[in-house]
């Protein structure tokens, strides 16, 4: 599950919803995932309701108060998969927003075995357990 939160952007719907799938199909292939399996969600942060370096700004610059990114997937990535995951996440973030490069704050979520519930099924790593 990818969890994009922002200030106001100043870009159209369709923009987003294209930014949206970008970072679904980046996932997917960084992470070795099924395009099923991954949900992107956009939440935007009211104006006002983000403080960073001691000021909340109605609007993204492209220099402050980053885009809040967070990825979160089902334990057994290797280091360099997830390390891609996130640079190309970001990267593609900062593009599409004509954010200054390193203006994303991205983290990573490793959901443990037994702890994800999805198409009706508790997912395991290891089913006969």
């Amino acid at each position: 599950m990818i969890e994009l939160q922002a200030l106001p952007q100043g870009i159209g719907q369709e923009r987003l919803q294209e930014l949206l799938s970008e970072l679904a199909h980046i996932a997917s292939d960084s992470l070795k995932a099924p395009l099923k399996a991954v949900f992107v969600v956009f939440r935007p942060i009211e104006a006002g309701c983000y403080m960073h370096e001691d000021s909340a700004i109605p609007l993204q610059t492209k220099d402050s108060h980053p885009p809040l990114l967070r990825i979160s997937a089902f334990v057994g990535r290797t280091g360099e998969q997830i390390a891609e995951c996130l640079r190309r996440c970001a990267e593609s973030i900062e593009l599409s927003l004509g954010l200054e490069s390193g203006n994303v704050f991205a983290s990573y979520v490793e959901l443990q075995s037994g702890h994800v519930l999805t198409g009706g099924i508790l997912r395991r790593q290891n089913p006969t357990v």
